[in-house]
């Protein structure tokens, strides 16, 4: 059986056994199925190396979830179903002839790699079905206010099926792709503050053109040509405006 290597994870897993997909109700299609593993396989070969899987679940205990936020992933601490499961997988990278000592270490620091690195989809049902995400460290902090907006724009989590798996999973990869796996520094881009600020810059511009515009070519009130300034109109509108004979003035 063949081997599938994580080595940015620390894991060794026979292919049987991959943890890219979990489909406990049998809902993905071989092509999506074939289009996660693949999106993962390609990420191994870049410089971060993130990884998105997919898992769906038939049931699940209610402490599983619980205190997840499912519309606001991003700020919620995560969820008991990823952290035991990574724990879980941490434990598979441990030699079992070290001390307990370097076990313990080398379990936690697997774990951590698994935080830091994959994020999780996962559809289940909770009082309703529900397709969320779990994020890695990475990808919360890759992203920015405004890009959070983005993500989870008309992204229902209502929903529970293959469909809505592999919207998340288009969704995400397309942002961890360009954003995660291949920058030297994993940074947030442009926020609110920043959009807002270029959405209104036209608006500010004009308003200090107004402003400069004023100070070059001021109105005093006591301008000592404006009373004849004043006059002269009156006279000229009488002029023009009259039904008299203009040289009757003369």
């Amino acid at each position: 059986m063949g081997i599938c290597l994580l080595g940015s994870l620390g894991l060794s897993m026979t292919a049987h056994a991959s943890p890219y997909i979990h489909d406990q109700l049998g809902i993905l299609s071989p092509q999506q199925r074939q289009q996660i593993i693949q999106t993962n396989q390609r990420w191994q070969r870049t410089r971060n190396r993130p990884q998105l899987w997919v898992y769906t679940y038939a049931q699940l205990p209610a402490s599983a979830t619980l205190g997840f936020d499912y519309s606001n992933p991003f700020d919620t601490p995560g969820n008991a179903l990823v952290d035991q499961h990574f724990q879980q997988l941490g434990q598979q990278a441990v030699d079992p002839t070290a001390s307990t000592g370097d076990q313990e270490y080398a379990a936690a620091q697997a774990t951590k790699r698994l935080h830091d690195k994959v994020s999780v989809i996962i559809i289940y049902p909770d009082n309703g079905w529900h397709t969320v995400i779990d994020p890695s460290d990475n990808l919360t902090k890759g992203v920015s206010d405004f890009q959070k907006w983005q993500l989870t724009r008309r992204l229902s989590n209502k929903q529970g099926t293959a469909q809505s798996a592999m919207t998340f999973f288009n969704r995400y990869q397309k942002f961890i792709t360009r954003h995660i796996a291949k920058p030297a520094k994993i940074t947030p881009g442009l926020g609110w503050g920043w959009v807002s600020f270029w959405i209104l810059s036209p608006f500010l511009l004009w308003v200090l053109l107004k402003i400069l515009k004023a100070f070059r070519h001021p109105t005093f009130v006591g301008d000592p040509h404006a009373g004849a300034d004043m006059y002269s109109g009156y006279m000229w509108g009488r002029w023009m405006g009259g039904d008299h004979d203009p040289w009757d003035h003369f």
